[in-house]
C-alpha cells in the first residue's frame, strides 16, 4: 500500500511537473526530504527517484524556459553556481576519489537544482505552497519522532526514525537541526497564510506542528538542538509585543521541559560546559584542530570525506589520557570545518559568501516591503537562516539540502516584487 500511494505521488508530480516546473521543483523537493525510496518495502525500494524527478525539473524548465522568471539580484545564484564547480574542481583532485565522487553526485545535484528554484516562483502563493511541501515533507519525520517522545523514546545514539539508512532526516542530530529551523516558519504560518483558511482547527493543526518539532529536538539528546531552542525562544521574546507575557510563556515552556525531560537527557546537556570528559564534545573539537592543520597544508581542500586522512591522528590534538580515537576517522561536525576540510579555504570564502547575502537580502526586504505577508516571512526566514548558522557549527551538514532549501526561498521571496513588477 506504501509503494502504491508513493508512486501515484510520484505520478502526480511528474505529470503537472511537465505543466508548471514549479511543481516538478516541488516534487524534488518532496523525494530529497522524504526520500520515499528508502522507506519503502516493496517494488519502489531502492529506485532512483531523485534522479528521475531531476530529469523531470531539467526537462519542465526547457519545456518552460521562456517563461521563466528574470533574477534582479543574481549575486545568490552566481554564488551557487561557482560553489557548484568549486567543489568540482576539488572532487576532481581528492584524497579519496570513490567516496569524494558519491558524495558529489548528490550535493551537486542539490545545489544546482535548488539554485533553480527561484526562476519558477512567480507570487507569494507559490513560495508559500513550496514552502509548505518543504514543512510538510519535514513533519513527517517530527510528528512520528515527537510522538516517540512523548511516549518515553528517545536518546543519545537512539533512532527516533524507522526505516531510512541514518543518513539525511533519519540521523537525529540533523534532523534537530531542521526541527529548530522549520520553528520561525511555522511560527510565522500560524498568523499568516495565504493558500488556506486561518480556522481554529488549522492554528490547532500548526500549534501540534510547533510541539512535534520541539519534542523531537528534545528526544535527540543533540545538545546542538538545546542550543537553539535557546536561540529560539530568544527571539520569539525579542518578538514579543508583551514581553513579560513573553517571558512567562517561554518559562512556562522550559519548566515543561524540565519537568517531563529524563536524567539521561540533563546529563548528556550537562557535558555542554564539560567538553574535556565527553568523548563526543572532544571528538568535535580535536578533528576542528585536526583540520585548521590539515586545511593549512591543503589550502584548496583535500575533497568530499577528507576527514578520512584523521585516522589514526586525532590522538596528537588532546592530552586527555583516558579517551582514543585511534579506531576510525572522525567526521568534520561542523558547517564551517566541513567545508574548509572538504573545499579549502576558497570554498570556505564562497560558503561564508553565500550566507551573507542572503542575511543582507532579508535586511533590505524587511526595510523595503509593505506587504505583511512578505515582512514576515522575511523575518522568519532570518531567524531560521541565524538558526542553521548556530546549530549547524556543530553539525555537519554544510551540502545537505536545508541550506540550499533557505537559500532558494531568501532569493524568491527578494525577487517576487521585481517579477510583480
Amino acid at each position: 500500500m506504501t509503494d502504491l500511494i508513493i508512486l501515484f505521488t510520484l505520478l502526480v508530480f511528474i505529470i503537472v511537473g511537465f505543466a508548471k516546473p514549479q511543481i516538478a521543483i516541488m516534487g524534488y523537493l518532496w523525494i530529497d526530504l522524504v526520500t520515499p525510496q528508502k522507506i519503502a518495502y516493496g517494488f519502489m525500494a531502492g529506485k532512483p527517484l531523485s534522479m528521475v524527478m531531476a530529469i523531470v525539473c531539467i526537462l519542465s524548465f526547457i519545456i518552460h524556459l521562456k517563461k521563466l522568471n528574470s533574477i534582479e539580484n543574481k549575486k545568490v545564484i552566481v554564488l551557487l553556481f561557482t560553489f557548484a564547480i568549486w567543489i568540482t574542481l576539488t572532487t576532481s583532485f581528492s584524497l579519496f576519489p570513490e567516496q569524494a565522487w558519491a558524495k558529489w553526485d548528490w550535493a551537486f545535484k542539490t545545489i544546482v537544482i535548488m539554485a533553480l528554484i527561484p526562476f519558477t516562483i512567480k507570487n507569494n502563493k507559490d513560495l508559500e505552497a513550496l514552502i509548505w511541501v518543504f514543512l510538510l515533507s519535514v513533519a513527517f519525520y517530527t510528528i512520528s519522532a515527537g510522538a516517540k517522545t512523548a511516549l518515553g523514546g528517545g536518546g543519545y545514539g537512539a533512532r527516533l526514525i524507522s526505516g531510512g539508512d541514518n543518513n539525511g532526516l533519519s540521523e537525529s542530530s540533523t534532523l534537530a537541526l531542521v526541527a529548530v529551523v522549520c520553528l520561525p516558519l511555522l511560527v510565522h504560518f500560524f498568523n499568516n497564510t495565504l493558500l488556506l483558511r486561518r480556522t481554529k482547527s488549522y492554528q490547532v493543526f500548526i500549534f501540534a506542528l510547533i510541539c512535534t518539532a520541539i519534542f523531537t529536538v528534545i528526544g535527540s539528546y543533540a545538545r546542538t538542538g538545546l542550543i537553539g531552542l535557546a536561540l529560539f525562544g530568544y527571539f520569539m521574546f525579542i518578538k514579543s509585543k508583551h514581553k513579560f507575557g513573553g517571558l512567562m510563556l517561554l518559562l512556562i515552556g522550559a519548566g515543561i521541559v524540565f519537568t517531563f525531560a529524563p536524567e539521561a537527557w540533563f546529563n548528556r546537556m550537562g557535558t555542554i560546559e564539560n567538553s574535556s570528559a565527553d568523548s563526543s564534545a572532544l571528538g568535535r573539537i580535536v578533528v576542528w584542530k585536526w583540520t585548521v592543520e590539515f586545511a593549512s597544508s591543503h589550502i584548496f581542500g583535500g575533497g568530499f570525506n577528507a576527514y578520512l586522512a584523521n585516522l589514526g591522528l586525532l590522538d596528537l590534538f588532546h592530552d586527555n589520557q583516558n579517551i582514543s580515537f585511534a579506531a576510525k576517522a572522525k567526521a568534520f561536525h561542523s558547517i564551517y570545518f566541513e567545508v574548509l576540510g572538504e573545499h579549502g579555504f576558497i570554498g570556505l570564502a564562497i560558503y561564508l559568501s553565500i550566507i551573507l547575502t542572503l542575511l543582507s537580502q532579508l535586511k533590505k526586504i524587511a526595510k523595503t516591503r509593505t506587504c505583511q505577508w512578505e515582512l514576515g516571512l522575511s523575518k522568519a526566514l532570518s531567524q531560521s537562516l541565524l538558526l542553521f548558522c548556530v546549530c549547524g557549527a556543530f553539525v555537519g551538514v554544510a551540502f545537505q539540502p536545508i541550506f540550499y532549501i533557505l537559500t532558494a526561498f531568501v532569493v524568491s521571496l527578494s525577487n517576487i516584487r521585481y517579477t510583480n513588477e
